[in-house]
């Protein structure tokens, strides 16, 4: 298994270059252990007092016109930290040039949004990549849901939401042969170790955030712009 040595800046989209590309090595995303040197944890903002109440970093809740390739992300309401966490994925994703749609319930109901199934529907659909944010509380859910407990994995609107982009990523994937390059999986330095990614997943790149950022913007770019 190989790893680049990468770093947090993030280049910005370009097409031109992206399409000359014949190849692209990417991270196979190494889950650190519990030994493993920790990295830092990602800073609340200042002017941020109560994510997901402020989504200043987040493309999705508002009005944005933007032409870049679109991205979904997927993500459990796991703890505060990983909000922030989440927060910081999709600020990267932006800044690299990404229209980013992240499923948050609580976002959809800010912006005043009437059906949220058919606003799932149709960013997953149209989504040039999609990134499945893994967390304890995603884990559990999906664990749930294989174990025949479905009503613990519906107790929020939320996780209604993150169960369904699951089901419609499970349908996709035996579609493909269980083979969908537009699937990142994402793992959490601070609230991802240790983790096992549901089973329909495993064949799936995944990579460490934020160490791994560099090689996820890179694949993404690659992906986006086949």
């Amino acid at each position: 298994m190989h790893s680049l040595d990468l770093d947090n800046d993030v280049p910005p989209l370009d097409l031109t270059s992206l399409s000359a590309k014949k190849s692209i090595t990417c991270s196979t995303g190494h889950i650190p252990t519990a030994t493993e040197k920790r990295s830092p944890k990602i800073k609340k903002p200042s002017s941020d007092p109560a994510f997901p109440g402020n989504y200043y970093k987040c493309s999705c809740p508002r009005l944005v016109l933007k032409s870049g390739p679109l991205v979904y992300v997927s993500f459990a309401p796991d703890s505060k930290d990983h909000e922030y966490e989440v927060a910081d994925l999709c600020s990267q994703c932006d800044k690299a040039g990404f229209t980013v749609k992240c499923d948050s319930y609580r976002a959809l109901q800010e912006r005043g949004e009437l059906n949220n199934l058919q606003w799932r529907d149709q960013n997953f659909r149209r989504a040039a990549c999609v990134l499945f944010c893994i967390s304890p509380a995603y884990c559990d859910t999906i664990r749930s849901v294989e174990d025949g407990d479905l009503a613990s994995a519906q107790e929020s609107e939320h996780m209604k939401g993150v169960l369904y982009i699951y089901r419609q990523a499970q349908s996709e994937l035996v579609a493909n042969c269980s083979i969908d390059k537009r699937f990142f999986i994402v793992l959490f330095s601070n609230s991802g170790n240790n983790l096992k990614v549901p089973l329909c997943f495993s064949p799936s790149t995944k990579f460490r955030f934020p160490e791994g950022s560099r090689g996820l913007i890179s694949a993404m770019h690659h992906i986006a712009c086949k």
